[in-house]
């Protein structure tokens, strides 16, 4: 499946104008055996006048999920999603400190890498 938006959003900021803002995104599923599926995922979000994020910036991701169907209503998944920004606004290991989080400089990477557990109850 594929798909995209595109918008123009109305700004006050003078020129009074319209902020663009566009995104598009892909899935795959693949149901490789009874009751398991791996699906793949990969999205791209531009925002260059920063209206929708906070900052002007494309952000791009991919993600695979393995589903296991325990019954028709109830799946477990494992999934793993990276995350990536041509500006710094995620966190890394220099944000946290044993002591709590560095206020002063808690996002200064342009990517994360995040894995996910997670049971699905259909109804």
């Amino acid at each position: 499946m594929l798909g995209s938006d595109v918008g123009l959003t109305p700004t006050l900021e003078q020129p009074v104008g319209n902020a663009k803002w566009y995104g598009a995104a892909g899935y795959v599923k693949w149901a490789f055996r009874k009751n398991w599926y791996l699906g793949i995922r990969g999205e791209y979000f531009n925002d260059p006048d920063g209206i929708r994020t906070g900052l002007p910036q494309y952000i791009y991701e991919g993600t695979a999920t393995l589903d296991y169907a325990l019954t028709e209503n109830l799946h477990t998944r494992l999934e793993f999603r990276r995350d990536h920004s041509n500006r710094g606004v995620y966190s890394n290991s220099k944000g946290v400190s044993d002591v709590g989080p560095n206020l002063s400089r808690p996002f200064d990477t342009g990517s994360q890498s995040t894995v996910m557990y997670s049971w699905l109850y259909k109804f």
